[in-house]
């Protein structure tokens, strides 16, 4: 397993716990719709965008793959198959 570096610290530390929220809800099967993770997170489908837009900018990902497979390189996330990336 590697440690991570510290570039991925820095990127880590610049999510903040909303867009943390967002990325773990988005990543779970199946797939939830911005409507349903509002609802999770208490909070608008405007607002759940917002959390979209800057976690995307932030990892600098173009989609939902993306931002997953970022989130499990970063730790974030497990990966589907159940095996550690890192």
């Amino acid at each position: 397993m590697e440690l991570p570096t510290t570039q991925d610290e820095e990127l880590l530390a610049r999510l903040t716990e909303q867009e943390r929220r967002y990325i773990l809800l988005v990543c779970r099967k199946p797939e939830p719709s911005p409507a349903e993770i509002g609802v999770q997170m208490d909070i608008s489908a405007n607002t759940v965008d917002r959390h979209r837009c800057k976690a995307y900018k932030k990892l600098d990902v173009h989609s939902r793959l993306e931002l997953y497979l970022e989130a499990v390189r970063l730790g974030l996330v497990r990966c589907a198959c159940g095996k550690s990336v890192k």
